[in-house]
């Protein structure tokens, strides 16, 4: 899959007032089971996907979960693909 995730963390830095994102300590400090939402981006257009923490790494080293929801976009991570990523890809933890 030709996808990459949103740094939401650089995102917030640009517009700070609007675009808001949960604490840098929610963010490193989920567990297995915790939901988070992370913005897939493909060919110019993003879409936002929920997705289920199964495996945490070391402080730094990112999450492994899997997709809680249907991508509009097939070229997306689909319900129940495994997906890498780090807590600067973090937008929502529910």
């Amino acid at each position: 899959m030709a996808y990459s995730l949103v740094d939401v963390e650089k995102r917030h830095a640009e517009n700070p007032c609007t675009f808001l994102i949960p604490s840098r300590v929610a963010r490193d400090s989920l567990r297995p089971d915790d939901t988070v939402k992370l913005i897939f981006e493909v060919d110019g257009a993003s879409e936002r996907l929920w997705v289920k923490v199964v495996a945490c790494f070391a402080q730094g080293e990112g999450y492994k979960g899997v997709v809680r929801n249907c991508a509009i976009r097939k070229s997306l991570p689909q319900f129940g693909d495994v997906v890498s990523f780090g807590a600067e890809h973090v937008i929502a933890v529910a």
